[in-house]
């Protein structure tokens, strides 16, 4: 590895790892993943000599020996336009949609084509299994560790038991090792940094290479340490050390598709509660919390690696139908078939999209993963704190004073609220967890009123108003 440069090494010890297991599912001198006391996965390098990890390097994700988004997709689809760099990647066509079956919807998060798709890749015998986010074996009477990971399905009905999305740590080395050499094709399911790292890994793993056939993935706004899901819990009535299940998307006919539920089920007991996700701290995704301090850095989002990207489709359009409609980036032809010939049979419903909309659906997204990050990445290399390369994308204005005050504030709350909530944990007093964020949320509120413009409008209207009585 080359001196001074932001190594598979650095990544780990400034905190950057995302805890995708990558470097734990090579095939010689793996690393080895652990569960940390802030529920979030990470690589354990020190088994290792140097020379091991310069090796494991190049398949991190976050890692700046690993190659970028673009020279990857460049390599992937060299036929293919980059028509959209930095926005969407290379593409085919970008469109919306949902499944017509009621009884898919509801086990959907958002319209059901995901798993649509993986059905159809099984049941056409273009793969042999899926591999995707599900609970873990044991059940809500018997939970203990990490409560979802990566699962194995061969059946459709396997499929639906474990859709829905997952805001929780997971981590796949476990799951590749299980299926490296079996001669069976897969289709993987991942956010864009697991996909990165999937073809990262892919690279140079022969067997891999031919047996993860297809890649789906999934919009991403950031991922979660599994405070999250307990954190809504506890607010529910279900003491951290006894959750046993969680449903993070829980959708009613009578609201719209963006106010969803959740719901948490007790060990022991088995006794569910349910919530809307809206009325409970901590779940304005904007603030943050909880989640991993690689996804400030991170500049994918319409997932550019993967042969098609899902996402909910955040427009005005859409949000009225509590159906939920997914909006998704086709980059290959027989997954664009499959939604095609799926709309001729009346399966699914589609709309026409475009780019725009796609990035009108991330917006928050976006500002946060173009804007945010080189604000991030300035206030690191202002520190004198490494950081890893991110790509450029003409992000060349001065962002606002205000909104700069914004990202960072975000970064508090981020990093606050891992330790906050343990020691909220250990004292077994919820309320010192929101009294342990109060501050840093009175910041970022105040910062974002700031931003808006809200203030200075009010002041001017108000001047305003004087000067008219005056005259």
């Amino acid at each position: 590895m080359t001196a001074g440069r932001f190594g598979i090494r650095q990544v780990v010890d400034e905190g950057f790892c995302v805890g995708c297991g990558a470097c734990a599912a090579a095939a010689r001198d793996p690393a080895v993943m652990r569960w940390t006391p802030f529920e979030l996965y990470q690589a354990d390098l020190a088994p290792l000599s140097e020379r091991a990890v310069d090796a494991l390097s190049p398949v991190c994700p976050f890692s700046d020996d690993a190659l970028d988004e673009d020279r990857l997709a460049e390599q992937l689809w060299p036929d293919m336009p980059a028509a959209r760099p930095g926005v969407i990647g290379r593409y085919l066509s970008v469109g919306a949609g949902r499944v017509v079956d009621e009884g898919l919807v509801k086990q959907s998060s958002s319209g059901g084509l995901t798993s649509y798709v993986l059905r159809q890749l099984l049941e056409r015998g273009l793969v042999d299994g899926i591999i995707h986010v599900g609970n873990t074996e044991g059940g809500p009477n018997g939970a203990e560790g990490p409560l979802m990971g990566y699962r194995l399905s061969y059946r459709a009905e396997d499929v639906a038991r474990n859709s829905k999305s997952r805001y929780y740590p997971i981590e796949m080395s476990r799951v590749l090792a299980a299926v490296r050499g079996d001669g069976k094709r897969y289709a993987l399911v991942g956010v864009p940094c697991f996909i990165k790292a999937a073809r990262l890994l892919c690279r140079d793993d022969e067997a891999l290479r031919q047996q993860l056939v297809f890649m789906v993935g999934l919009v991403c706004g950031h991922l979660k340490s599994g405070a999250f899901a307990r954190n809504f819990a506890w607010q529910m009535g279900v003491p951290p050390e006894r959750l046993g299940r969680f449903d993070f998307r829980v959708k009613d006919e009578q609201k719209s598709a963006n106010a969803y539920s959740v719901a948490a089920i007790e060990t022991s007991t088995g006794r569910m509660v349910q919530a809307p996700s809206r009325t409970l701290f901590g779940s304005d995704w904007g603030l943050a919390m909880f989640r991993p301090r690689a996804c400030d850095f991170c500049d994918d989002i319409a997932g550019e690696l993967a042969d098609v990207c899902f996402g909910d489709a955040w427009l005005p359009q859409y949000e009225g139908n509590w159906r939920g409609t997914n909006i998704h980036v086709l980059r290959n032809e027989q997954l664009a078939a499959i939604l095609k010939e799926g709309e001729q049979r009346g399966d699914i419903v589609l709309f026409d999209s475009d780019a725009d909309e796609f990035v009108a659906s991330q917006g928050g997204n976006y500002r946060h993963r173009r804007e945010g990050v080189q604000v991030r990445l300035a206030d690191r290399n202002r520190a004198r704190q490494p950081a890893p390369r991110k790509r450029q994308f003409g992000v060349e204005h001065r962002t606002a004073l205000f909104k700069r005050l914004v990202y960072r504030a975000r970064v508090e709350l981020g990093d606050r609220s891992h330790g906050m909530f343990r020691r909220a944990v250990e004292a077994g007093d919820y309320a010192a967890f929101r009294a342990g964020m109060k501050p840093a949320l009175r910041r970022y509120r105040l910062f974002a009123m700031l931003s808006s413009g809200r203030v200075l409008a009010q002041m001017m209207s108000f001047v305003a108003r004087r000067f008219a009585v005056r005259r």
